[in-house]
């Protein structure tokens, strides 16, 4: 989910915030409810940077990007 232009933050390094995502839990293999978690729904909302460097050229060969974001988990 594209993050809204209204809550759009940029993260400490100016990178853009990193999408919205919802994510549901879906069927075990065999067609029946997975009954493993209470967890049905898990959404991550409120992102503060994130976002991959336009380009990889002089950049270490490994990196990170921070980012905060808020997680709701819904059963």
């Amino acid at each position: 989910v594209p993050v809204p232009e209204n809550m759009q933050q940029l993260g400490q390094d100016q990178s853009k915030a990193v999408p919205w995502l919802k994510l549901s839990s879906s069927d075990a293999p065999d067609g029946l409810p997975s009954d493993r978690s209470p967890v049905r729904e898990i959404y991550r909302i409120n992102t503060a940077g994130g976002s991959a460097p336009k380009t990889c050229d002089a950049m270490p060969a490994t990196f990170e990007v921070q980012y905060a974001a808020e997680y709701w988990f819904w059963g």
